[in-house]
Formats: structure tokens, sequence, C-alpha cells
């Protein structure tokens, strides 16, 4: 099929039709190529979010770069510098603008432009990859939601901050043995090694919370050029997987052979009788 050649003023129509408010404060995941040929590229779909936020709106993207010492290839985490790994085109340009605010974590920092944007990304400490103080926490605290656009709900990364406030938390272990458990961080001396204390891992399974729901009437799905959207309200998303997670501890866990986050973790959370 050829792509969809989409121009500014369709961006402006679809988008308007995916359930955001002026005023929203939202994480967007994304994926460009899905939406069609974009004309004027990602700067043209997030000026179009933008506008329709408005000026008391918020968008926010991951800017993850999972500097971990062990990953292959790993440079020593900056913020002002280091690119982004896996986020997509939109988000990468999110980042790049001059107006974007990042928070400074070596893993899994985020970038937002708006006005809640350094409310979001200030003070992103080093111990906190997904949880309290983080972007993810500080998005529920503004009752923010989640908008995915022309990428898959696995991506859904509010479900690593469900992992954590679990009953039977396993973030502990290691996303793969080879990254380890210290980050490389950049310094004016070089660089240094500091202790991992959260690995958000798989997200294979995250798609049953979305599935649940949308069953539930809990989800507005809408499309933006060829591209499909789900919008959430953010607490919904991290209740119900929080949820899912204390009445079966390992529903989030995958089950593709030898996994190197998820088997270590069922393994775990057999031992402590968790299941």
């Amino acid at each position: 099929m050829d792509r969809l050649r989409v121009t500014k003023e369709r961006l402006e129509k679809d988008v308007a039709s995916c359930g955001l408010h002026a005023g929203d404060t939202v994480l967007m995941h994304s994926g460009l190529k899905a939406i069609g040929f974009v004309e004027g590229g990602p700067d043209v779909v997030i000026d179009v979010l933008l506008a329709q936020l408005g000026p008391n709106g918020t968008l926010m993207v991951p800017a993850f770069t999972y500097s971990y010492a062990g990953r292959t290839a790993t440079i020593p985490f900056d913020v002002k510098t280091t690119p982004g790994s896996r986020n997509g085109a939109i988000a990468d340009r999110v980042r790049e603008r001059p107006e974007t605010v990042r928070s400074a974590h070596p893993s899994h920092s985020f970038a937002a432009i708006g006005r809640n944007a350094h409310f979001l990304c200030d003070d992103h400490q080093l111990e906190h990859a997904v949880s309290e103080p983080s972007p993810l926490t500080r998005l529920i605290a503004l009752d923010g939601r989640i908008f995915f656009l022309g990428c898959g709900v696995e991506s859904n990364v509010m479900l690593h901050l469900a992992e954590v406030m679990a009953r039977f938390r396993y973030d502990h272990i290691p996303f793969s043995p080879q990254w380890g458990e210290e980050y490389l961080i950049a310094s004016p001396d070089g660089s240094i090694r500091a202790h991992v204390s959260e690995h958000p891992g798989c997200d294979i399974r995250f798609p049953i919370v979305a599935d649940k729901l949308m069953m539930e009437g809990r989800g507005i799905r809408s499309s933006v050029g060829m591209a499909q959207t789900f919008l959430f309200n953010a607490k919904d998303i991290l209740e119900t997987g929080l949820q899912m997670l204390n009445e079966n501890p390992d529903i989030l866990l995958c089950h593709q052979p030898h996994c190197e986050a998820c088997e270590p973790r069922r393994k775990y959370l057999k031992g402590i009788g968790a299941i």
C-alpha cells in the first residue's frame, strides 16, 4: 500500500478528533511512519499537537537512552547531548527543540514542552527511573493522559511504575545480565558509574491492560492519517495495571523462550511463593 500524503490541514482535523483537550498534560508514545508521508516531517506533527493542547497544555515524550555500563556501545549519559534510543522520530525531535525541558535520568529520561514541563522533568533523581519522584508520578499528580500515536500500546511505560508499586515487585532484577546494574554517566572528568536501583523490563504483555480499559469504555480510539491512536487517563492505566499485578503477580511477564528479563523475574516470584 502506498503511504498516504498527510498535510498539516489533515493533521489538524484528525488530531482534533482524538479526544485531546486544551490544557491537557499528555505523555505521548509515537511512530511517525505509521501516519503516512507527513509534509513537513515530525516538526509539523509536534506543532499541531501543541496547538491542540494550547498554551496551558504540556506534551511529554520518552527520551530513553538505556545508558547501562554493560550495554554494547553505550556512551556516558549527558542530558544535553545524548540522543535517545528507539523512541521514534517525533519524540527525538521533541527532545531536540530549544524550548524542551529534559529530565536528567541516565536510562529513562523524558522530554517535555509546555506549561508543566519543568514540574514534570526537573529533579528526576538517579534512584527513581519511574517511581516517586519521577515524570511518571508527576503526570499522575497532574491527572495527565497517555496518547499512543501510530505505535503499539506495549510501549506503555506507565506500567513499569505499576510494577514498582506492586505488592510483589521484581524490578531489582536487571533487564539483561549483560547490561548489568550500573549506569554510565558523563562528568567533567570523563565518566562515572552509578548503581541502578530500578530496572524497567519487558513490555510484550503490556497490551492486556489497554485491552481491558478499552473493553470497559475507558479509552478513546481514533486515527491520524493512516495511524491508529489510543488515548487513556494515566491514572486509569496505573491503577488497572496495579490491580492486575496484585491479583496475579506475573501477569505482565512474557512467556517468550529465554527472555532475559521475564524468565528470572518469574523464577524469583516462584521462589518467594508469590505465584
